[in-house]
């Protein structure tokens, strides 16, 4: 008989958890059901004898299974992560370390040996490893991405996204931000002026803290524009009554991955009433000619209309 083999029917007789129907098992599943029995045992053991000790060793030769025992259980596939976090429980306080298949005498049995070998073989009469196995038990390491049954997972950054005056995504330098809205006071006072007020040469120390308090001023109003009153252009008609919807309104699309400040612009070209009479979905156009279909409530009416009226 294999040491596989061996192997499998131990998990067969001590496994509680494999109720299904049996099946091949890997060697390193097989390896972590031989720790598991050995935990059982130890603790079993410990708990019949009156005897003391200061410190308990557990051995393996798979580094696979040592891997898995210092691992989170919830990295773990399932079925591993179940029996990692029991021998974990069961084995607290002791020391895992790992041995070589030629120095673990385990495996004289596994494999099979003679009566006549077995007199004669050193590892198995051995009272405990060499001392130079303890020492080496922090250099087992398996990276992540070799490890098996690691439970595949996806990482994902959230970012919440700064709502700012689009000037700012424009220019790369605030000097030159100030300097440009300096600059467009002194066309808005020429325009305002029916063109009788004429500045010209560099810009005035007045006219650049104006400038600057301007800034201010719009930064001030396009957080609150944005954090405020963008927000309730979405209305629920659950609880507010619900705007009539006209083909060729403009709105905002909805999209919930994007700042409110980047949702494209569309206009209603269709509306599909429901056999209520109720419309829950139009069809939109983009400004790049593009139509397609979407609920009423991932849409935002923008207040032009009743402007007009």
């Amino acid at each position: 008989m294999t040491r596989r083999k061996l192997l499998s029917q131990l998990a067969k007789i001590f496994d509680p958890l494999g109720s299904r129907p049996p099946r091949a098992i890997t060697t390193p599943r097989a390896e972590l059901l031989a720790a598991l029995l050995l935990a059982r045992m130890v603790v079993k053991f410990l708990n019949a004898t009156e005897l003391k000790f200061e410190s308990v060793h557990l051995w393996s030769d798979s580094k696979i299974v040592l891997a898995w025992v210092k691992k989170t259980p919830e990295l773990l596939q399932t079925y591993v992560s179940n029996r990692v976090s029991e021998i974990q429980q069961l084995s607290q306080s002791f020391h895992w370390h790992y041995i070589s298949t030629h120095d673990n005498p385990a495996d004289l049995i596994s494999r099979g040996v003679t009566p006549r070998k077995l007199i004669g073989s050193t590892i198995w009469w051995r009272p405990q490893p060499t001392q130079h196995l303890i020492e080496d038990e922090d250099e087992v390491e398996i990276p992540d991405n070799e490890l098996p049954e690691m439970r595949a997972g996806v990482a994902l950054a959230m970012t919440v996204p700064i709502e700012r005056f689009p000037i700012f995504d424009r220019l790369s330098s605030y000097t030159q931000i100030v300097r440009s809205m300096a600059y467009l006071v002194r066309l808005a006072r020429f325009i305002k002026s029916r063109k009788r007020e004429v500045v010209k040469g560099r810009l005035t120390a007045k006219e650049v803290r104006t400038a600057t308090l301007l800034i201010s001023m719009l930064q001030h109003f396009w957080k609150r524009w944005t954090a405020e009153y963008l927000p309730e252009l979405q209305n629920r008609s659950k609880w507010l009554k619900r705007k009539v919807i006209k083909v060729g309104s403009l709105v905002l699309l909805a999209d919930q991955n994007a700042p409110l400040l980047q949702w494209p612009l569309a206009r209603i070209v269709a509306a599909h009433p429901g056999d209520d009479g109720t419309i829950r979905v139009v069809t939109v156009k983009t400004a790049n000619g593009a139509e397609f279909k979407r609920a009423v409530t991932e849409v935002c009416f923008l207040p032009l209309d009743e402007d007009e009226n």
